[in-house]
């Protein structure tokens, strides 16, 4: 697990970003000699999108506008699901019954990137954890 040593000022920035969104689980990559790259999951905005619809959650701005500036802001690339993302996804254990972040697990591994996120059954998994 990460200890946060080589977060930048951005990534605290993204870290409070992220948990303004639900605590919703980012992707880093980078590291002191490399440039930090942020990646959120399409399934992380696609769970946003349907907690807003049932009511669960609130923004202070239409989703529509909030998330895409957020995402420009902070410069996020977004993570699309693939075949492969899924197939890792059957494969992994019930850790975790929650089927978004199973699926962020999944693509967390298959593409080899550490996941921010503050949610404890993430550590059930072979997985780099930022938090």
């Amino acid at each position: 697990m990460y200890n946060g040593s080589d977060f930048s000022e951005e990534a605290f920035m993204l870290l409070f970003l992220a948990d303004f969104l639900l605590r919703v689980p980012y992707y880093f990559w980078g590291s002191k000699n490399k440039p930090n790259i942020y990646v959120m999951s399409v399934a992380s905005l696609w769970e946003i999108a349907i907690k807003l619809s049932i009511g669960k959650l609130e923004l202070s701005e239409p989703f529509d506008r909030l998330i895409p500036e957020k995402i420009e802001e902070n410069t996020i690339d977004i993570l699309q699901i693939n075949l492969s993302h899924l197939s890792a996804m059957m494969r992994l254990p019930l850790h975790h019954r929650d089927p978004f972040d199973r699926l962020i697990i999944a693509q967390g591994i298959f593409e080899k990137l550490p996941i921010i996120a503050c949610d404890e059954a993430f550590e059930s998994y072979h997985i780099d954890i930022i938090w």
